[in-house]
């Protein structure tokens, strides 16, 4: 082949690629540039400028605010049309009204299709923000696209169709309820005169007298159907309620308190203050890990995490003190035991531990500071027995008349005197009355008479005495060791 031709061929190529190119271009350069991803502030409107916002639904409630500034430049938010008696979470508004305020496109549609394809003819919302120099800056809100991650919108003043994220949509369809001031108790624990807590589910209903320590932390009595003193475990669930933050009211008709449990709320609580006011707050079960409840000092039925709240399910006996007839032993001055006939009687006078060399300590008239040869105390060990009784359970239909097996009377150093009967419940446990009157208590019998061996820390009331007298007529040099067994 003549080697010019050879030449041309490859020219030839080359020159139809370019005019491919050059007509490939002019195409695309009079395609329409709808969908284009963008970022632009088509509104953007401070807060402190809003002088009144408006949000009309197509289908629902208008919602309004309007602002004054405040001497720090902050805006204060009153709605338009408040329910009477109502509060509204300052914080709520200002985050409402700055996400609608506030429209970053992400995409660029066009400005030559109907506006009926994006939902904008008949919006679904219209944004009306007037601003504090007069002016006004309308915004309109169409359809969902098809992704449903964004939503069509437009300004009234322009042709021009945008997308942006699709909280903007969802966050128009805010109600009332959603502004309500979330905050449903802040109990003054200075004001607190006593608490009432009761549970449907197993029959708990306690009442709590609360006094006010000097740190400032309230600690709970007791005082229905029993007197005890509550355990940090109340303390903490009273504390749940006392301070408790909504996450958000609902709707709810007659017709639905039953599928949210507050036909018959499980859990109530009850506020006593001492201006004689009260305040109650019902829950109820967990439904799908929120608590529906209502209480007295807010209207209508609101929510609240699971997550917001722990120990509703406590057990009765966690929710008070693990011990029958726990005192300080600076506190006490005397212990009467009584079993089988035979008495002992422990004189206390201690300042601050019973093995400081300035307690006094005498079993039944003699000195009895008698210690291990390990320094174990054998009068820290009686008094630990008797002080350290573990309630065992809680009965409170039982009627067991008063036939003590053993007897405790403690004397307190300013003259209270209690008394702690143990009678039978059965071959293992023993029901409790103090002061002539069942107490709904009862204990297991290892904490009356578990003989502990060598094991000075697991002695039952009565095995701890012997021991103890054993200890002060066997002693030398105030030393004692129990005699192992072989």
């Amino acid at each position: 082949m003549n080697p010019f031709k050879k030449l041309m061929i490859p020219l030839i190529i080359v020159g139809l690629l370019l005019v491919v190119v050059i007509v490939w271009l002019i195409i695309d350069s009079g395609k329409d540039k709808s969908n284009e991803a963008v970022s632009l502030d088509v509104v953007y409107v401070a807060t402190n400028d809003v002088a009144d916002f408006k949000v009309e639904k197509k289908n629902g409630e208008t919602i309004e605010f309007t602002s004054e500034i405040d001497e720090i430049n902050n805006p204060v938010w009153t709605m338009v049309g408040a329910s009477a008696g109502k509060t509204y979470s300052q914080d709520a508004i200002s985050s409402y009204v700055s996400l609608l305020t506030n429209f970053s496109a992400n995409s660029y549609v066009g400005d030559d299709q109907p506006l009926s394809e994006y939902g904008l003819d008949d919006p679904e919302y219209v944004i009306t923000i007037t601003k504090r120099d007069g002016s006004v800056e309308k915004v309109l809100i169409g359809d969902q696209t098809y992704d449903k991650s964004y939503c069509y919108f437009k300004t009234e003043d322009s042709p021009k169709v945008y997308t942006v994220a699709i909280i903007k949509r969802s966050t128009c369809a805010n109600t009332e309820l959603d502004f309500l001031t979330t905050k449903l108790l802040d109990i003054d624990y200075n004001n607190l005169e006593k608490v009432a807590f009761s549970r449907t589910t197993d029959g708990v209903d306690i009442l709590a007298s609360c006094n006010v320590e000097d740190t400032g932390d309230p600690s709970y009595t007791v005082t229905s159907p029993y007197s005890i003193k509550a355990s940090p475990y109340f303390k903490n669930l009273i504390e749940y309620i006392a301070t408790l933050e909504i996450a958000s009211f609902v709707e709810l008709t007659p017709a639905d308190l039953d599928s949210y449990g507050l036909t018959e709320p499980v859990y109530n609580f009850v506020f006593t203050m001492k201006t004689g006011e009260v305040i109650d707050v019902h829950l109820s079960y967990n439904i799908d890990g929120y608590y529906y409840g209502y209480s007295n000092v807010v209207d209508g039925y609101f929510s609240i995490s699971s997550m917001q709240i722990k120990g509703l399910d406590t057990s009765e006996l966690d929710l008070i003190d693990n011990y029958v007839c726990y005192k300080s032993v600076s506190d006490v001055s005397n212990i009467i035991g009584r079993y089988n006939g035979e008495e002992f009687k422990f004189s206390l006078d201690v300042p601050k531990a019973i093995t400081d060399a300035d307690s006094v300590v005498k079993l039944d008239g003699r000195e009895a500071k008698v210690i291990t040869s390990e320094g174990r105390s054998y009068s820290a060990m009686l008094y630990e027995a008797i002080a350290c009784i573990d309630i065992g359970g809680i009965e409170r239909d039982a009627a067991p008349a008063l036939d003590p097996v053993l007897t405790l009377v403690i004397t307190t150093k300013d003259s209270v005197t209690q008394t702690y009967d143990f009678v039978s419940r059965n071959e293992n446990s023993y029901y409790v009355f103090i002061d002539g009157e069942y107490s709904y208590f009862y204990v297991y019998k290892d904490e009356l008479f578990r003989d502990g061996k060598g094991d000075t820390y697991s002695y039952g009331v009565w095995p701890a005495y012997q021991v103890f007298d054993e200890a002060i007529g066997g002693s030398i040099a105030g030393v004692y060791d129990i005699p192992v067994e072989q």
